[in-house]
């Protein structure tokens, strides 16, 4: 147990130092400067109820879990973005963003995308 606890301590030490450091130096893609429009009847119907009274931050959650379906990541994480943006105590806005930087269906989390989506993860 002893050498189990020698080996293993300084690799998660040296781990959380590691996901520290990233966290501070993350980029994001250009299109991240540009302010995120609304397309409020261009996707269709759609609402999942979230627990903020910001009805900006409502429609624009709404709008990245559709561009999630629609497997437009950068722009639900913009969407997402935008939510957390308009309601800073949204928690699950900035689960939608984490969400947004993950995997999915056509391709795993870039090298890139994992700080985004821990940094978003550490917010919600």
């Amino acid at each position: 147990m002893k050498r189990f606890l020698s080996v293993f301590a300084p690799v998660l030490i040296t781990s959380v130092f590691s996901i520290s450091a990233l966290a501070q130096e993350i980029e994001y893609p250009d299109s991240f400067n540009e302010p995120m429009g609304l397309f409020d009847s261009a996707m269709g119907d759609f609402h999942f109820p979230i627990s903020s009274s910001n009805e900006q931050a409502q429609a624009y959650f709404d709008q990245g879990f559709q561009l999630m379906y629609a497997f437009a990541k950068n722009d639900a994480a913009r969407s997402f973005q935008a939510a957390h943006f308009a309601d800073p105590e949204c928690g699950i806005c900035f689960w939608g963003e984490a969400w947004a930087w993950g995997s999915y269906l056509n391709g795993a989390m870039s090298t890139a995308e994992a700080p985004r989506a821990y940094l978003a993860m550490q917010q919600a």
